[in-house]
């Protein structure tokens, strides 16, 4: 095609000599009358053909250089593309997605309510008594399972009181029966993430293997292993569970779009409370899966839906990625109680805020 324009440009350029050195020859105009000769219709029709060649000859040429410039730009953003994609996956490769466990730092809980009278009752004496007492019991081993996590100091150590106190399962006034235990023994998390998210009514009625199944579904902590501490603030007289779980013995992940850190800008994610432990001192083993599925509808989850789940953070191998309380949404329904949060472009922008 370059050969071609060549010639039709050396070729209007030699015509238009052509019919310049013609004209020094010949009169196009008939000297008595002013009318063109055969020579200037000749010439004319001569200079209208070399013309069209060159117009012809120019157009041919800039369509080629938009066509050059339009396969150049495409070829260029295939280039970074592959270049992208390559950036990405090694990105992938060298920050894998491993979630060590979870930290809670509160989930308020309705222990004021006067259906818990007995553990609130039993819980208040002790705290009292661990604020009082404050210098002597912090002192004491954690296997008493009672301590405080923070301090407030006016004048050194020895003027110290605690701001919070914690009440783990080692202590003998920690829920262990009934509804207290089924309500307040929280032993097990399931986090769900979703690489494009999904109504989140939807994760209710959540099945392994269905159409909703999460990119990467994790449990942690286990039914039978120690729960969440059970934590009262003196400053608001609030009631939460607080604690660490590591990471259980149930994971799945079933597509392999959440694999690795740079996965998760605007995935979706979810916390759920277990939703299928009821202890046996409430309904023993010769109950069934449906009768105990209507103990926990009718007598716990009622108490579950009041729950409200603070700061939490997930330890991504050396890194922690919090997610502030007031990030949360909460879905509580009939069966089931969660909450769900859109990762931002940094999940690791937010800090413990509470």
């Amino acid at each position: 095609m370059e050969a071609t324009l060549y010639v039709l440009k050396v070729a209007g350029l030699a015509l238009a000599a052509m019919w310049g050195v013609l004209g020094t020859i010949h009169d196009y105009r008939d000297k008595k009358t002013g009318r063109l000769t055969a020579w200037g219709k000749f010439a004319i029709f001569g200079v209208v053909f070399s013309a069209s060649i060159a117009i012809v000859a120019q157009v041919i040429e800039e369509s080629l250089k938009q066509k050059s410039t339009a396969e150049s730009a495409r070829d260029a953003a295939a280039a970074a593309a592959r270049s992208e994609r390559v950036v990405n996956d090694l990105a992938r490769v060298l920050q894998p997605l491993r979630i060590d466990s979870i930290f809670v730092t509160d989930i308020d809980v309705p222990v004021a309510n006067p259906k818990f009278g007995p553990l609130k009752k039993r819980f208040d004496f002790l705290a009292d008594t661990y604020k009082k007492r404050y210098e002597q019991m912090r002192l004491q081993p954690m296997a008493q399972g009672i301590a405080s996590s923070s301090a407030h100091c006016q004048n050194g150590p020895s003027s110290c009181e605690p701001l919070s106190v914690e009440l783990s399962s080692k202590h003998r006034s920690f829920p262990a029966l009934g509804l207290e235990a089924a309500v307040f023994r929280i032993n097990t998390l399931t986090l769900a993430i979703y690489r494009n998210p999904i109504d989140p009514k939807s994760f209710e009625n959540l099945v392994l293997g269905s159409a909703n199944t999460p990119d990467l579904y994790l449990t942690f902590g286990e039914i039978t292993g120690e729960p969440l501490d059970l934590r009262k603030e003196f400053g608001t007289g609030i009631y939460s569970l607080t604690g660490l779980l590591k990471k259980g013995a149930f994971n799945s992940d079933s597509s392999g779009r959440v694999a690795a850190i740079p996965d998760l800008p605007g995935s979706q994610i979810f916390v759920r409370l277990p939703s299928n432990a009821l202890p046996d001192s409430m309904a023993g083993f010769h109950f069934g899966w449906k009768a105990r599925s209507q103990i926990l509808q009718r007598d716990v989850i009622p108490f579950q839906q009041q729950f409200e789940l603070g700061s939490v953070a997930l330890n991504i191998g050396p890194r922690t990625m919090w997610i502030p309380k007031n990030a949360w949404r909460k879905v509580s329904t009939a069966t089931a109680v969660y909450w769900e949060y859109i990762l931002p472009a940094d999940p690791f922008a937010a800090g413990p805020d509470r």
